[in-house]
């Protein structure tokens, strides 16, 4: 915790909302790790947020297993001392193929990302923040967790579900 600035956890921050949103963190002085599938993606983010003065570190992880989520809640601490904000963003859409022609691999897959990985973040996240005195989460939810949408079923069922979740 070299610099005494907030930290913020990010995941699905290698791009998109993820890497935006670790872009407008920096911009107010907060230290980003990067939780991320993609090594390329994750790194590039670390590389723009270092360039507005602050600490950044990738860390690689599928959010749908459990010890890999522990694994990026056990380096934030290590290496900044604390947990401020969490956004839960890691997600996936699917093949966008109609419910019945999704396989159970794409099933599960969307399930775990999706839900499982938010699940477990919030676990894990929490635990450190309350120690701590605290500290803000946001959950990527959808339109599609509101209002199903049929060429994306299994994914709405998962935005129902962080929405469930916050």
């Amino acid at each position: 915790m070299a610099n005494g600035n907030k930290v913020a956890i990010i995941t699905g921050g290698g791009s998109g909302l993820g890497q935006s949103t670790a872009l407008r963190l920096a911009e107010e002085k907060v230290n980003i790790v990067v939780v991320d599938i993609s090594e390329k993606g994750g790194n590039e983010t670390v590389e723009m947020v270092k360039k507005l003065g602050v600490e950044g570190i990738f860390i690689k992880a599928d959010v749908s297993k459990q010890d890999e989520v522990k694994n990026y809640v056990d380096q934030t601490v290590e290496q900044f001392g604390k947990i401020d904000y969490f956004f839960n963003n890691a997600g996936i859409s699917g093949s966008g193929s109609y419910f019945l022609d999704s396989s159970i691999e794409e099933i599960e897959q969307i399930v775990g990302i999706n839900l499982l990985g938010a699940l477990y973040g919030v676990r894990y996240v929490a635990e450190v923040m309350l120690k701590n005195g605290g500290g803000s989460i946001v959950n990527t939810a959808s339109s599609a967790g509101v209002i199903g949408q049929d060429s994306v079923v299994t994914y709405s069922a998962t935005k129902h579900g962080i929405i469930g979740l916050t």
